[in-house]
């Protein structure tokens, strides 16, 4: 069986409409459907108990968010491998087969990760409920809600974090193969760009999870896995690409330099011959030893700012409503 018939897209992508707007339009539809369910369910009456009318609202939000946000990282991870192409030691064949793994997974890789999320939803829920008894100790549409909603959260983010991992070690695995060139540095913003982008998804996941410290008794138990991990993932995601392109770049750059260095030591009493080697030293010497360029640095503060922000906004809006009351 050939390698193209192995491998399928992210079913994750296949929920984006196509379309101009199709990420917009599938994000309202998620909210949408998510927050109709809640309403049909019943976790907005004022006598509905054991639920949390802010969760419900996280539940919604981060669906919402997370199918147009990963379908977004997933065609700017093609743009930036294809700005490394041309710099790139290989033949079409694994261009292509490369290229490809960015949205196509092995039905295997499917199916683990898949069962990997109905795990740590399972572990989730046990942590809330304590034993299986009690989950289902009142059953009614409420109850089905808050149990399956978390379910679905917990595979698509899952899904998100193993494909955004898997490309950020495509790119780690990328930089033996790319042919550095300390005079056109721009190519190596790839690296960079894959790095920032791939961290975008969970900064604005963890964004969300203020909802989950409002109306509830149980903010830690509820929101702490999930911001732990997407935290450690977001670690992963900005160092794995990083590191070796950072290696690699000041490897290159004490190579050039080494060689530089030979050539001064032995036109050292030619000044005509001198200056030109003198010159190119301090080029390199001002080559960044790190694949950014100030847009992808002012993106990714951007992108840093965002949870503290929501986080105090959350702060606030809680002891506003505690003076209220």
């Amino acid at each position: 069986m050939s390698e193209r018939a192995s491998t399928s897209p992210i079913w994750l992508l296949r929920i984006v409409l196509p379309g101009a707007r199709g990420r917009i339009v599938t994000s309202a539809a998620i909210l949408g459907l998510m927050v109709g369910w809640f309403w049909l369910a019943g976790t907005f009456d004022a006598d509905a108990l054991d639920v949390s009318p802010p969760a419900a609202l996280f539940f919604a939000t981060i669906l919402a968010y997370i199918f147009p946000v990963f379908h977004y990282i997933t065609e700017q991870t093609e743009r930036a491998f294809d700005q490394l192409v041309a710099h790139l030691n290989a033949d079409s064949d694994a261009l292509a087969s490369w290229r490809r793994g960015i949205r196509e997974k092995t039905a295997r890789s499917h199916a683990l990760t898949i069962a990997l999320g109905l795990l740590a939803w399972a572990a989730h829920t046990l942590l809330l409920y304590g034993t299986v008894p009690r989950i289902f100790q009142v059953i009614d549409a409420t109850r089905i809600a808050f149990v399956f909603a978390p379910m679905f959260v917990w595979v698509s983010m899952i899904m998100a974090i193993a494909g955004l991992i898997d490309n950020a070690l495509l790119f780690r695995r990328l930089v033996s193969r790319t042919r550095i060139d300390l005079l056109a540095p721009s190519s190596l913003t790839a690296f960079g760009r894959v790095a920032a982008i791939s961290t975008l998804a969970l900064i604005g996941a963890q964004a969300a999870f203020p909802l989950l410290w409002i109306d509830t008794e149980q903010a830690l138990v509820t929101s702490l896995p999930g911001f732990l991990g997407t935290g450690a993932a977001m670690v992963a995601l900005f160092v794995l690409p990083i590191m070796p392109a950072h290696r690699a770049i000041v490897a290159a750059k004490r190579a050039e330099l080494e060689r530089i260095g030979t050539h001064i030591a032995s036109d050292r009493h030619a000044i005509e011959r001198l200056e030109p080697h003198l010159v190119y030293r301090r080029e390199i010497l001002c080559v960044s030893d790190w694949p950014f360029d100030s847009t992808i640095v002012t993106r990714l503060g951007f992108y840093l700012v965002i949870p503290p922000l929501t986080w105090l906004g959350a702060a606030v809006f809680d002891v506003f409503v505690e003076r209220m009351m």
